[in-house]
């Protein structure tokens, strides 16, 4: 596509030049909307004010603005290296012959939203009652609940209504909405990726429709060598749009923001098989008390608050590393720099120890805790390391036997599996500070 023609014509469709400016508002309706977390990505018009396209060099000043601001938005999003902005066009090339599972066991993929969007943005009717009906569709309500869950989104946060507005926008033929979806995948709750490439969603959805009991059944075949118990369940995983949020999950449902990922089906069942492995976590982990969640796995019992807190950012590190040695069982690199990154955890849980114990600075720790867990970060590696180690001295189903023994099992097996000093350290220090649950 010639973009300079391109962004020519749309800017010369325009009811009255000056209906360029309404895009220097953008950024803010967005964020009112829950659409746009400041400080996260490049700025769009801000403090720098669009150039008015009513001659001729105006025009074609304007559209230089417009491919700059463009390529800003874009370097920004291939930093995060979370984000696939373009399309595979991969085979699906999952096999027909999985392995038998558990015939207690279900998932379901539930494409209503998916559908729904599409159809909605390729009619382009502005209608205010079906976006609303698409709002309150079960996987965006979910979707919204997660958001809100969160805890660290800065308000608003969008909710059922903003959600129908962000639709009708995104699926608006205005000149200026038609640019402002140009200029950045992320724009309008990342629908404008989805407007921008509707065909390839629209064949990304009937190959994931077509295939759904491939994917479904190749997932639990798979986590089926991990746990070996009497587990029955019925999960369903959604595929949503959302601004700056990948995965998903609810006590209700779990799911992912497709666009972030797209046709790149290798990285779609790494995901659904990374969330429900979590889900199976919360029922088959030791836990204090009758309730099975994350909250209750990772709340120690101990009369110390230290201890508690130690005990906390263990079990984070045994739920994420383990959850993340599932995902790199359907990706290619599963292990690279895997051990080097595990040290660097080792480090950090040190540092850890350190802040709690030594400092006294318990505040202080969920800090240190999201430095290791944000972005897949080192404590994701420590946790898929010791999971490496285990499986292979003990084989696949040894870990779902370790996580119903619980944290302490977890780490003390774990780390007796490394000869290094450093976790031969820890191990003691565990081992010392009594804050585990430990079954030989």
């Amino acid at each position: 596509m010639d973009e300079k023609k391109y962004l020519f014509n749309l800017i010369s469709e325009l009811k009255d030049p000056e209906d360029i400016k309404i895009i220097e508002k953008y950024q803010e309706k967005q964020q009112k909307l829950g659409a746009w977390v400041e400080g996260i990505f490049p700025d769009q018009f801000v403090d720098e004010k669009i150039t008015v396209p009513d001659t001729i060099s105006n025009k074609n000043k304007c559209v230089s603005e417009l491919i700059e601001q463009k390529k800003k938005n874009i370097e920004a999003i291939k930093a995060m290296g979370e984000y696939n902005l373009e399309f595979k066009n991969d085979k699906f090339d999952l096999v027909e012959d999985y392995k038998d599972y558990p015939k207690k066991w279900n998932l379901k993929i539930d494409l209503d939203v998916l559908a729904s969007t599409l159809n909605f943005l390729e009619k382009k009717e502005l209608n205010e009652d079906k976006a609303l009906e698409i709002a309150n569709l079960e996987g965006n309500q979910e979707m919204l609940k997660h958001r809100k869950n969160l805890g660290y989104l800065p308000e608003p946060i969008t909710d059922t209504k903003d959600l129908s507005k962000l639709l009708i926008w995104a699926a608006s033929e205005k000149p200026e909405d038609i640019i402002w979806k140009w200029l950045n995948p992320f724009n309008i709750f990342e629908f404008a990726d989805i407007y921008n490439n509707l065909d390839k969603f629209k064949k990304l959805y009937n190959t994931i429709n077509e295939n759904q009991n491939k994917i479904t059944s190749n997932i639990l075949a798979e986590l089926s060598d991990y746990i070996k118990n009497d587990l029955i369940f019925n999960e369903t995983f959604s595929l949503t749009t959302g601004y700056a949020i990948r995965g998903w999950a609810t006590d209700n449902r779990f799911g992912i923001n497709i666009e972030n990922i797209k046709d790149d089906y290798k990285r779609l069942t790494a995901t659904i098989s990374h969330e429900l492995f979590h889900r199976l976590q919360t029922k088959i982990c030791t836990t204090i008390g009758q309730e099975q969640s994350f909250s209750a796995i990772t709340s120690g019992d101990f009369k110390n608050e230290k201890d508690n807190k130690f005990y906390e950012v263990l079990a984070y590190i045994m739920l994420e590393g383990s959850g993340e040695y599932i995902t790199h069982q359907f990706v290619e690199n599963k292990e690279e720099n895997l051990e080097k990154k595990a040290v660097e955890g080792l480090e950090l849980l040190n540092e850890t120890y350190e802040t709690i114990y030594n400092k006294g600075e318990i505040d202080k720790v969920d800090e240190l805790l999201n430095k290791g867990l944000k972005s897949n970060g080192v404590f994701y590696s420590l946790g898929e390391y010791l999971s490496k180690l285990l499986i292979e001295k003990e084989g696949k189903s040894y870990l779902g036997e370790i996580l119903e023994k619980g944290v302490g099992s977890f780490f003390v097996e774990g780390l007796k599996s490394v000869e290094k000093k450093e976790f031969e350290e820890m191990l003691s220090i565990i081992l010392e500070q009594g804050v585990i649950d430990y079954q030989n």
